[in-house]
């Protein structure tokens, strides 16, 4: 696959499991609940990637079902890419794959 990125930037994120109420005890972040996790890593993904950008997402992007997914989708600035990790791989049977750029194993960019 080629890129092309013209004037945009290019971003690179992973783990922000969306959705993922045990993460936050787990890796320590400092939110009282998923609700105000989710909404502080849009708002930050949204001050930093404009419309245009290119973000890859090099894994663990979301937990839960398509209404979980759609939501968080519809709110992201950006063309997002997706590097499957391993909470996302179960996903992909419930065709979130095209709402993405591109989604595979590994890319070379």
């Amino acid at each position: 696959m080629n890129y092309k990125f013209d004037d945009s930037k290019v971003f690179f994120t992973s783990d922000t499991h969306f959705y993922h109420g045990n993460i936050i005890r787990f890796c320590n972040r400092p939110f009282e609940d998923v609700e105000m996790m989710n909404e502080t890593i849009i708002s930050n993904w949204n001050n930093t990637v404009g419309l245009d950008d290119t973000v890859f997402h090099l894994g663990d992007f979301c937990l839960g079902g398509s209404s979980e997914w759609t939501k968080i989708l519809d709110r992201l600035n950006g063309k997002i890419y997706l590097i499957l990790g391993n909470h996302d791989l179960k996903n992909l049977r419930q065709g979130y794959v095209d709402r993405f750029e591109h989604v595979a194993m590994q890319m070379h960019i």
